[in-house]
Parts: structure tokens; sequence; C-alpha cells
């Protein structure tokens, strides 16, 4: 009977750390959000997720069978290397988002110094029109 009962816990043990590890995965965007149908990136969730199964094992060590020590191991190293590259794509679009707003930015203020020189160029060429058309009344 304790046989069953241990091969039960295996079996929730596994559940567990499984539930823990798939909301980690769709939290990093790597696999769709069954109730949103979308791979969104959410890397405090991803966190969350991957400190629990750190803090399960932390708790655990000793009351692990090697098999279970092991895929839980594995399955935290896994977490933690797609965590660092989700972490380092997402720092790239952020710079890229940055650098773009920031030319965006200096191509407005480019076209607005334009915009002023046409006017004042425009302002020249009436002064000049007018002083024209008064030397043509004398």
């Amino acid at each position: 009977m304790s046989e069953k009962k241990s091969t039960k816990e295996e079996q929730l043990f596994v559940y567990l750390v499984s539930m823990f590890s798939e909301s980690a995965w769709i939290a990093l965007g790597k696999i769709k959000n069954p109730a949103t149908d979308k791979t969104d990136r959410n890397l405090d969730g991803a966190s969350l997720y991957i400190d629990l199964l750190d803090m399960i094992k932390n708790r655990m060590t000793g009351n692990l069978s090697n098999q279970e020590a092991s895929f839980l191991d594995s399955t935290i190293s896994n977490l933690k290397l797609n965590f660092m590259e989700e972490t380092r794509k997402a720092e790239k679009e952020d710079s890229e988002k940055g650098e773009m707003e920031g030319k965006s930015e200096g191509e407005e203020a480019e076209q607005k110094e334009d915009t002023k020189e046409k006017a004042r160029d425009e302002e020249k060429e009436d002064k000049k029109g007018k002083t024209r058309d008064e030397e043509k009344e004398d």
C-alpha cells in the first residue's frame, strides 16, 4: 500500500512541477496562453513561477527521489536559461524602440525647423514684394 501511495505522491509532485513549469513557459511567451490563444511575454510572472519552483526545490531537499530531484533540477535549469534569453530579447527590443522614438523625435524637430525656415523665407519674399510694389508706385 505504501508503494501505491508513494507512486501517487510522485505523480502529484510531477503534476505540481509541470503546472508551475507550464505557467512559466506561457509567461515567457514560449507557448500560447490557452485562455487568450496568444503568446505574450510577462517576465515578472515567469520569474514568480521559477522562484516557486526554486522554493519547492529548497524546501524539499532530502525528501525527493533521485528521479524527482533530477526532473525538478532540469525543469528549473531550462526555465532559467530561457528566462535569461527572453530578458535579453526584451532589453534589445526596448533599446531599439527607444532608438526609434529618438529618431522620430529628432525627425519631428528637424521638420519643425524646416517649417520655420520656410515661413521666414516666405516672409522675406513678401517684404521684398511689398518693397518692389512701393517702388513701382513712386
